[in-house]
């Protein structure tokens, strides 16, 4: 990011969270620079040829808009004519279940209008005046400075999970003049698109990386180090051939044991705790975040822990998911019990190496869907994943 020169005088705003602005910036209240600042509509009636209707759903946490299957809406004129979108105006989510989603705003640019939309009354319109520059304002709420503020507002006035017209009217923020705006605006697009486009290489990047890794890993567990070794059927279709001296053998062959999780009654406190004292409790979520579990988001009791009879797994357990993330693979690096969807897997160390069997796991994440069933979800049982086969090579 380039460096950028202060300006030549500054002023203090007198709002302790911006601190001195430029000597002829302005601070301003955004009800003072809206022309509209309204809810917006919805029908009774479904129609394929309706007008579509924005919903929140359509917006990215980031701001801007990903619309595949919109909602086509039964409309009369008059809701029509209020809630029709026009370029430059910013909806915003007023209203969710989920308070990571309250106060996204995407701004309604040329493609947008064109699809001559209406927005939902889970949204809220605000269209400035000639005095504030829509795209800035756009780029202020997907901001802390913005998103900071209608939290603040939210919790004080409402409680969490819902704005209104008077608490977006509330924000308040630095007004430079239109021209210097404008500047601004096209100075944060560019910048932005130069870092969105590091980020879809980077990106481009991680997806070749866990490519080649999940190939290492997949050439490595069933054919080895050496390339010149004699070769044999495996029996395992998926497989194919595997060096001579090799053994295919059931995976409870090699573990010494195999350990089932629970979940406490959730609607028990004396069963949760709600400090480092209480027992980390592995859910599917702290797997997935990496491939060695350190923490955990929730912690269970004495009591809850013997309501269930739990098993504590020793640090350096295998945890493997048998529902949602069927098949993911992490090593536990805490004393810790598990839920119900995870099994732990302690590995014997005379039959197998227990870092080999997590990468055995890992390649057959790919193949293991043969072997879950269930009507709704994907789902394995113990007696599946003690069953599935693992083809070992000696110790050494």
């Amino acid at each position: 990011m380039p460096q950028l020169k202060p300006y030549p005088k500054y002023k203090p705003s007198n709002i302790q969270w911006i601190g001195d602005i430029p000597e002829h910036w302005q601070v301003r209240r955004l009800k003072s620079v809206l022309t509209l600042n309204d809810s917006g509509v919805w029908g009774d009636q479904f129609d394929p040829q309706g007008t579509i209707v924005l919903r929140s759903t359509e917006q990215t946490m980031n701001g801007n808009w990903n619309i595949s299957n919109p909602a086509r809406i039964l409309l009369s004129d008059s809701q029509r004519d209020s809630a029709l979108l026009k370029t430059g105006d910013l909806v915003m989510t007023k209203s969710s279940g989920s308070e990571i989603h309250i106060g996204k705003t995407s701004l309604v640019n040329s493609e947008i209008a064109e699809l001559n939309c209406c927005f939902s009354n889970f949204m809220q319109r605000l269209r400035t005046s000639k005095a504030l520059n829509p795209t800035l304002l756009w780029y202020l709420f997907n901001s802390a400075v913005g998103r900071e503020q209608l939290i603040f507002h939210s919790t004080t006035t409402t409680g969490l999970g819902n704005l209104n017209r008077e608490i977006i009217g509330l924000c308040v923020f630095p007004l430079p003049p239109l021209l210097e705006q404008r500047a601004i605006a096209d100075y944060l697009d560019h910048q932005t698109s130069l870092m969105d486009a590091l980020v879809a290489k980077k990106q481009r990047m991680i997806e070749l990386l866990a490519e080649r890794r999940q190939s290492l890993i997949t050439h490595a567990v069933t054919k080895g180090l050496d390339p010149q070794a004699p070769m044999r059927q495996s029996g395992i279709q998926w497989i194919g051939e595997v060096p001579e001296h090799w053994e295919v053998a059931r995976l409870k062959h090699c573990v010494a044991q195999f350990i089932s999780g629970g979940t406490p009654k959730t609607d028990d406190p004396s069963y949760w705790s709600d400090d480092e004292t209480g027992i980390p409790w592995v859910a599917i979520n702290d797997m997935t975040r990496s491939h060695h579990v350190h923490s955990t988001a929730k912690r269970i009791t004495p009591d809850g822990l013997s309501s269930k009879q739990l098993a504590i797994l020793p640090a350096g357990t295998l945890l493997y998911s048998m529902y949602a993330s069927i098949g993911k693979t992490a090593l536990l690096q805490i004393d810790a019990t598990v839920n119900q969807a995870i099994l732990g897997i302690v590995v014997d160390n005379d039959r197998a190496r227990r870092d080999f069997v997590g990468y055995w796991l890992e390649f057959m994440q790919q193949h293991v869907l043969m072997l879950s069933s269930s009507n709704t979800q994907e789902n394995l049982n113990a007696e599946k994943v003690r069953g599935m086969k693992v083809v070992l090579p000696p110790i050494d």
